[in-house]
């Protein structure tokens, strides 16, 4: 039977838990923000008519996006709305200022790409260039977000481990006594296992409070719920079974080396 873990290394277990479970949110968090701003910047297109360069071009165009599956919005930009544009990108036009426009707005779903738009428009015998629909930026935000915040808490879960590796010494106190180093190292490991599964409930329960906290604090209790994604939830409640594998890994590293070296020594 093995002695309860002391309570500051189940106190250090529910603490890095809790850190591993904050930062694993932190980059879903940013990485969702950066992948629907990615979505919105993707799915809005300018079009810029060439040629013909009239107003017979633009509705010639128009006609072609709008048959061109996917799109979902395609409409003739005027004056008044490209000024709104250039006042909101830090600019002071006036509409009457403006050339004539040869514009077209379009909003599309992902399965309209570049490509296609302008295969359509070819067909249509309009040459024109495509602006915007680029997220680059956005998307790789996304990703360095969501890979930062899975390495800091590996980082962490690895520390966890490291820390129950201390706790496998009485495993040379078992060979001694003789005990088979498989019955050692399983009672080491279910130690650790039911340390790391209790201080990762905890960590779970705290993170939950402090985001129900948070909520309440800025007035938003209610739309919390909405709020969760599942890659959320899914973290949370992952974070107990995370914590254990961790420390179970630990302990039983910690006693097989233990119980080698005490092995040797007899």
């Amino acid at each position: 039977m093995m002695a309860a873990p002391p309570a500051g290394r189940s106190v250090a277990t529910a603490l890095l838990t809790l850190l591993a479970l904050a930062a694993a949110l932190l980059g879903e968090s940013v990485g969702a923000r950066a992948q629907a701003t990615a979505s919105a910047i993707g799915r809005a297109l300018t079009v810029q008519v060439l040629a013909p360069q009239d107003s017979a071009g633009v509705a010639r165009a128009s006609e072609a996006l709008r048959r061109t599956r996917g799109v979902v919005r395609a409409a003739p930009m005027d004056a008044v709305r490209a000024a709104q544009l250039l006042q909101g990108r830090g600019g002071g036009v006036d509409p009457a200022d403006l050339p004539p426009l040869h514009l077209i707005e379009v909003l599309r779903a992902p399965e309209a790409s570049d490509a296609a738009i302008a295969a359509a428009l070819r067909n249509a015998g309009v040459r024109a260039e495509l602006h915007g629909g680029e997220a680059r930026e956005p998307a790789q935000t996304a990703s360095i977000a969501r890979l930062g915040g899975g390495a800091a808490a590996l980082l962490l879960l690895l520390a966890i481990a490291l820390a129950h590796a201390g706790a496998g010494r009485e495993a040379g106190v078992a060979a001694d006594l003789g005990m088979e180093r498989g019955e050692a190292l399983a009672a080491h490991g279910r130690s650790g296992a039911e340390a790391g599964f209790a201080a990762g409930g905890v960590a779970a329960v705290l993170i939950v409070l402090a985001a129900a906290s948070l909520a309440f604090v800025v007035g938003e209790p209610a739309a919390m719920p909405a709020s969760l994604s599942a890659s959320a939830v899914a973290l949370v409640l992952l974070a107990p079974l995370a914590a254990m594998g961790a420390a179970a890994l630990g302990a039983r590293a910690g006693a097989a080396r233990a119980y080698d070296a005490a092995d040797r020594l007899a």
